[in-house]
């Protein structure tokens, strides 16, 4: 359980493999704009929406970090 939690940080950003890479990178720059101290490090906190898939994506702050971790 423990080795779950931790390594889903890594899977919440790269749960989505049909975007193309640039795309990709594009999210892990709004992921980093999203957290603002450094105790807000965890992913986790960030909810990312794809709405077309390829074209926009929008994030929001998850009220709970645990709440919805792998959806």
């Amino acid at each position: 359980m423990n080795e779950r939690k931790q390594g889903e940080r890594k899977r919440k950003i790269w749960f989505c493999r049909q975007l193309r890479l640039h795309e990709k990178k594009q999210v892990l720059q709004l992921l980093c704009r999203l957290r603002r101290g450094p105790r807000e490090k965890s992913i986790g906190l960030a909810e990312v929406n794809f709405r077309n898939r390829r074209r926009s994506f929008e994030l929001e702050k998850a009220r709970e970090p645990r709440v919805g971790a792998m959806r």
